[in-house]
């Protein structure tokens, strides 16, 4: 079928139906990774990583820079940059993943707005626990 879809597309249109080819055959290409249980396990990411990296890189250069100290501006807006660049690519995984690879079933779904629900329930809660 993959050969079928690639002899029958045509790259010179440019219309929806390009996009929708192009999803076809993305989709086509992971069809292996099909799991026989509802959850998603998720790969090793470098995003925790890079994230708290930045988050430290921002609040050092945030400090520096009140201290009037050299290079505490760049080492913010370094950290600044670096934050806004983990959550681009971080969403733009869990989007691949939801997507394209269709690994977020109902279960997982499910258990996103749950986990959603929980927070702004806790932060809620926080809220009123100071006033």
């Amino acid at each position: 079928m993959l050969n079928f879809l690639l002899l029958t597309f045509n790259k010179n249109k440019k219309n929806i139906n390009n996009k929708v080819m192009y999803t076809l055959l993305y989709k086509e290409q992971f069809k292996y990774l099909k799991t026989t249980h509802s959850y998603h396990l998720v790969d090793p990411s470098p995003w925790p990583l890079l994230a708290s990296l930045g988050g430290f890189m921002l609040t050092s250069g945030l400090v520096l820079y009140m201290h009037k100290f050299i290079g505490g501006w760049s080492l913010l807006v370094t950290g600044f940059s670096l934050i806004l660049y983990v959550l681009y690519t971080w969403w733009r995984d869990v989007i691949r993943e939801a997507v394209f690879e269709n690994q977020h079933s109902i279960v997982v779904q499910k258990g996103l707005k749950l986990g959603m629900v929980l927070f702004i329930v806790s932060e809620i809660m926080f809220f009123f626990a100071f006033f």
